[in-house]
């Protein structure tokens, strides 16, 4: 049957980590106390590492210490000031494209994009640029929309491809 485990206090410890300062040997002071010598050789280890802090000025604060609610006040402080920031944002893509700085040295791409509400995608996006051939199609589609703009698709489609002039009115379905 295992044994069951001994929770030791803080008080305890002490006593043995003192004990093992005086210069009894570990052994002595582990059948006085009822622990393991290789437990009173860590709580030895332990006292002489932490007995600094117990000196501490504890009325000044560390200077990694800072005060709880001084951070809470300033987590609620920024979320507030990114809640109105989103609101004052520009709409277009193409404009918040615009805000992103790559070679910030404490933002990366990703979260420039994050707060800007941008997907990334976007940001890296690049248009294709339209070829000659279908530059030259749509400026005769819109020749000969300026032309007849009363035409429909179908009549410009079938007269448009012919190029000739047709009066109003004088489409293939009414001949």
């Amino acid at each position: 049957m295992a044994r069951k485990r001994v929770v030791r206090s803080a008080g305890t410890k002490a006593k043995v980590a003192l004990a093992a300062m005086s210069g009894m040997s570990p052994s002595q002071i582990a059948n006085r106390f009822g622990v393991h010598p290789t437990q009173v050789a860590t709580w030895k280890k332990q006292l002489l590492e932490e007995a600094e802090t117990l000196f501490a000025d504890k009325r000044r604060k560390s200077a990694g210490m800072v005060d709880e609610q001084e951070l809470y006040e300033q987590i609620g402080r920024l979320q507030m000031e990114l809640a109105w920031l989103k609101k004052k944002l520009p709409k277009s893509n193409d404009a918040k494209r615009g805000l992103v700085e790559p070679e910030h040295p404490l933002l990366s791409v990703r979260r420039q994009c994050e707060l800007l509400n941008l997907d990334r995608s976007t940001f890296y996006y690049q248009p294709r640029t339209e070829t000659r051939a279908n530059l030259e199609l749509m400026r005769a589609i819109d020749e000969v929309y300026l032309k007849r703009p009363y035409f429909g698709v179908r009549r410009e489609k079938v007269f448009g491809s012919q190029r000739e002039s047709v009066p109003p009115g004088k489409g293939r379905s009414s001949q």
